[in-house]
């Protein structure tokens, strides 16, 4: 994936926010003809997510541009793994 590192920062934010919790949703989103994203949310799983990781991860999202095309419903389920203390 091609925004793999974005994504990966916001699961270090969640993290910083919430140690060891692991974190499952997915992410949904709809193109519109020019490829731009609108309507974008975070559907958890049974956990809460952290608003922190919400908030990133949105925000990231609203930046990405994709090809051009019809109109379109995406998803992209997410995990991210509690980190193990050293």
């Amino acid at each position: 994936m091609v925004r793999q590192r974005e994504l990966d920062f916001c699961a270090e934010v969640a993290h910083l926010a919430i140690p060891r919790v692991s974190q499952r949703t997915t992410l949904r989103w709809h193109l519109d003809e020019r490829g731009r994203v609108s309507r974008a949310r975070l559907q958890a799983g049974r956990e809460a997510l952290s608003p922190e990781f919400q908030s990133c991860v949105l925000s990231r999202l609203a930046g990405w541009r994709f090809p051009t095309g019809k109109d379109r419903d995406v998803s992209l389920p997410l995990t991210i793994w509690a980190q193990t203390p050293f």
